[in-house]
């Protein structure tokens, strides 16, 4: 990961795994500067509408503050969305009367 990393160094989805090895095998060397980075590479992404290398449920394996996670959450959610319009199925229905049924 490391060498892959060296060769496209502005790769998010490369850092992202390289990160993640670091976390799941905790080696701190570096902690802060790569979390930082991690954030960086999110915050870039989202701001320029593009795909952020870490889903929501995902992103809560990691240390990061709070305007990433709303970052990533508002982007999942624009693209639920997104997809929900192009989807072409009606609008769901939703009961008009709430009161119990008679004889209840």
């Amino acid at each position: 990961l490391q060498r892959a990393l060296e060769v496209a160094p502005s790769n998010g989805a490369v850092f992202v795994k390289l990160v993640e090895a670091q976390v799941k095998g905790c080696v701190f060397a570096g902690w802060d500067d790569n979390f930082k980075r991690l954030e960086q590479f999110i915050l870039q992404q989202a701001a320029a509408g593009k795909p952020v290398v870490l889903g929501p449920i995902q992103s809560t394996m990691y240390p990061l503050p709070p305007n990433v996670g709303l970052a990533i959450c508002r982007q999942a959610g624009d693209l639920a969305h997104a997809t929900f319009l192009n989807s072409h199925l009606p609008p769901l229905s939703h009961p008009t009367n709430l009161s119990p049924p008679l004889g209840s």
